[in-house]
């Protein structure tokens, strides 16, 4: 974020591996900058399946708002400070 290769939210960048599983309408996610934060990380992180992450994504990126950004950020940092959705 520091940098300005990524933004506080947004999707999440894929390793070289999953990256190669996206294709079609779930290359949209590629629409908006990376970012720390994704909407599947709040309903589950590694938790929910592959390809529902990447539908989540797709939501994301064409409902994108400043709002949803902003909602997003305070309901993660609780998550990040107490450890919880670790998938431990």
């Amino acid at each position: 974020v520091q940098k300005g290769e990524m933004s506080p939210v947004g999707a999440r960048p894929l390793v070289l591996e999953e990256d190669r599983h996206v294709g079609g309408f779930a290359r949209r996610r590629l629409d908006l900058w990376p970012g720390m934060t994704a909407l599947w990380q709040m309903l589950g992180r590694s938790d929910i399946p592959f390809a529902e992450m990447v539908t989540l994504d797709y939501l994301f990126v064409t409902s994108w708002s400043l709002w949803t950004d902003v909602r997003l950020l305070f309901r993660t940092l609780p998550r990040v400070f107490s450890g919880e959705g670790r998938g431990e």
